[in-house]
């Protein structure tokens, strides 16, 4: 039995399932495997609302909450369907919202 062979073998099959498992990460997220994680930084906020209207599911919203600016701030909306496709970051003209997937 040639240990350094099976070895070799086991990290060539972990390196390859690792990069089939991210290389669509987008599909990996629709299925539910992985949740984005969409934050705002709330204090730069000045609820110009180009992120709600670049939401194609409509997860952010214009709140009621007050930043220290006196501005509403976006955030998402309680039925959150956020795919972490991060138009809203991209849009964004004060780099208020970071996605994490």
């Amino acid at each position: 039995m040639d240990i350094e062979g099976d070895i070799r073998d086991r990290d060539s099959q972990l390196f390859h399932a690792d990069r089939q498992k991210f290389r669509n990460p987008k599909s990996a997220i629709n299925r539910g495997l992985v949740m984005p994680k969409v934050v705002f930084q709330e204090e730069r906020c000045k609820g110009c609302g180009l992120c709600v209207l670049a939401c194609p599911k409509k997860s952010i919203v214009i709140g009621d909450k007050l930043n220290n600016q006196g501005f509403t701030v976006a955030c998402l909306a309680p039925d959150d369907q956020c795919t972490g496709c991060a138009l809203c970051a991209e849009m964004c003209p004060d780099v208020v919202i970071e996605v994490w997937k």
